[in-house]
């Protein structure tokens, strides 16, 4: 069987497990991810968090698991500006 990296970014999405989950509000398969190893600061290849797209998608409960396993607060967008 192949091994399963959780963080490794999707070749035609440039998404991760993670990344995915946060933005569609799947607090549980976050919460499973997590668990399993996923880390919670590996970003898409938009350069976008897994808690940044919960926020902006409204998602306050898969954005309150990942600060409890803490998520990093500060986020640049590609020129440097914070988000």
């Amino acid at each position: 069987m192949a091994e399963v990296r959780p963080d490794a970014q999707d070749s035609l999405t440039g998404e991760t497990a993670l990344t995915i989950a946060s933005l569609h509000g799947g607090h549980a398969t976050c919460l499973a991810l997590l668990n399993r190893g996923a880390n919670v600061s590996v970003v898409n290849s938009k350069n976008l968090s897994p808690l940044i797209l919960a926020v902006k998608e409204g998602h306050w409960a898969t954005a309150e698991k990942l600060l409890q396993h803490h998520a990093p607060l500060d986020q640049t967008d590609g020129s440097h500006k914070m988000m």
